[in-house]
């Protein structure tokens, strides 16, 4: 004999409540998940395209070094340019370059170049900022490569 009849049931609704309840849940952590991912996924897209931006810079202050001596800039103010094409449009580029002036044990003279490259996109302290830095020493003047002394 059952006491309760309006009870039949409560179980199952309970049960329905618990289930659905565990499904928002579940359902909120996937959005999370996929939305970090999202994130995640664009700022290492952009990390790529700040190191091709730096890898731009550095060809052409190679390029400025080995065809100009660099001269006209090196070691004075710090050329700076924004990329205009592909997949790096819109990065500032900074050059940065030191000449040392040196000479071989054979008397030849000949310049040490190191180049210091930085690409940037963004506002610094910004969610969307990007930047990324190399570094490469370039001698001109020599028959042969830096010497090995010489390599940073």
């Amino acid at each position: 004999m059952n006491t309760y009849p309006k009870q039949q049931g409560f179980i199952l609704v309970s049960t329905v409540i618990v289930i659905t309840g565990l499904m928002v849940l579940m359902g909120t952590y996937m959005l999370n998940l996929v939305a970090n991912q999202q994130v995640s996924t664009h700022v290492s897209q952009r990390s790529i395209q700040a190191w091709f931006a730096a890898q731009s810079g550095m060809q052409w202050a190679i390029n400025e070094v080995q065809t100009h001596n660099a001269k006209h800039w090196c070691g004075q103010l710090a050329p700076t340019f924004t990329l205009t094409g592909g997949g790096t449009r819109g990065f500032t580029v900074t050059v940065n370059c030191v000449p040392t002036p040196m000479i071989d044990s054979d008397n030849n003279n000949y310049t040490v170049y190191e180049l210091k490259v930085t690409a940037f996109q963004g506002m610094i302290n910004r969610s969307h900022y990007v930047t990324r830095t190399i570094q490469q020493t370039i001698c001109v003047g020599l028959p042969i490569s830096c010497p090995a002394s010489l390599n940073l």
